[in-house]
């Protein structure tokens, strides 16, 4: 059975993923519309599996992950015989293609693309123990719970840090959700909105292995900067971040290099101080050749501070800390202030470094293998 009720995800989806009652109702409806497509094309459509008899089952959130496939340091951490890995996916053609099994749960009817899907994945892995899933879609988790067998178990696998500065992380589903550390199951065990109960594990990014051998050399004189995804690039406060720190950097002569985030960067009014990287570079590739790095709104802070370079935040009050950064790690609101640190960073100052490690180990459980602990974990969950 699922922790929450089918009533709990109605109203989660209607206030929370939603936000206007027109597209809740149109969700539903186009729902219903589906399952009448689907029952009556299945009966024509060659849809075929062998069963698995592997012990875990991964489902990629999606075909771009799996093409992507930043899964693979944690897969690698398990024989090939005892995990087999699966795609979930949303589109209706995608659907046909890759598979699905009606369900004669009536709440299926609104919800056939993840319900059928869900089914008939657990039709084709029914002797699996765990069943992993990393993907904030609730209605395909949902019904994962609801129709598992007693042996197997729902773990919901974190892929970022945990905050309370997204409502989808209102919704605790599975049996056991792998979160990346201490910072995660505060926000998760505070927060007054959330819904359902789960068997809270600290452990860290599974994609992510010896982040503490990245850097070892830094002869550098430069800053580094990680830039915030260009959906937050949108917002006015952003913009005036990233102009406050182009002027600063001009007017104290500091050398700054912008990381882009991968899917792209679009602020583009940097100064002749300012270098920004291609997309495609990586921060274990770079990082070496960095004094200090600074942030102003990215999960990617942690991953900063976690390979133990000096790192400070620009701080504003139009700006949220949903990591505490400021609790931990220098920030700066001027000029003299981001001079100051950088100076800091040239004398090499090991009082940074170990602000920086305190900071990331509250957010990751593991700074050193933390992609092994993860599928330790997983390797052993008791049966449900």
């Amino acid at each position: 059975m699922s922790n929450i009720s089918f009533t709990d995800l109605l109203s989660w989806l209607k206030k929370d993923y939603y936000n206007t009652k027109i597209k809740f109702y149109y969700s539903l409806i186009l729902g219903l519309v589906q399952s009448i497509y689907l029952l009556v094309i299945y009966p024509f459509v060659r849809i075929t599996f062998n069963s698995q008899n592997s012990q875990v089952v991964f489902i990629y959130p999606s075909e771009k992950a799996y093409r992507l496939n930043k899964q693979k340091i944690l897969i690698q951490h398990f024989l090939a015989s005892d995990i087999s890995s699966e795609i979930h996916v949303k589109k209706l053609n995608d659907i046909l293609r890759l598979g699905y099994r009606p369900s004669f749960d009536p709440r299926s009817l609104l919800f056939p693309k993840t319900a059928w899907r869900a089914n008939f994945l657990l039709k084709k892995h029914i002797s699996v123990k765990s069943i992993i899933v990393e993907r904030y879609d609730a209605p395909f988790n949902f019904f994962l719970s609801s129709y598992k067998k007693k042996h197997q178990r729902i773990t919901f696998l974190a892929h970022s840090i945990i905050t309370n500065d997204s409502p989808k992380f209102n919704l605790v589903q599975g049996d056991d959700y792998i979160v990346f550390g201490e910072s995660s199951i505060l926000a998760i065990e505070k927060n007054p909105e959330r819904l359902g109960v789960a068997n809270l594990i600290k452990s860290g990014p599974y994609f992510i292995d010896h982040i503490n051998k990245w850097r070892t050399t830094h002869d550098s004189k430069t800053i580094l900067l990680v830039a915030c995804g260009p959906d937050f690039e949108k917002y006015t406060h952003i913009t005036d971040a990233y102009r406050e720190i182009n002027s600063w950097c001009e007017k104290e002569g500091i050398t700054l290099h912008i990381k882009p985030h991968p899917l792209g960067h679009g602020y583009d009014k940097w100064g002749k101080n300012v270098t920004v990287l291609p997309t495609n570079c990586k921060l274990h590739h770079i990082i070496n050749n960095y004094i200090g790095a600074i942030c102003v709104y990215s999960n990617a802070i942690v991953d900063l501070t976690a390979t133990g370079i000096p790192t400070a935040i620009y701080s504003s009050e139009k700006l949220n800390d949903p990591w505490l950064a400021k609790e931990y790690l220098p920030s700066f609101t001027s000029a003299s202030e981001l001079q100051k640190f950088t100076q800091q960073c040239k004398k090499n100052s090991l009082n940074l470094s170990i602000k920086s490690k305190n900071f990331a180990s509250f957010h990751w459980h593991n700074l050193d293998n933390p992609s092994l602990l993860t599928a330790n974990i997983i390797k052993n969950l008791p049966p449900e």
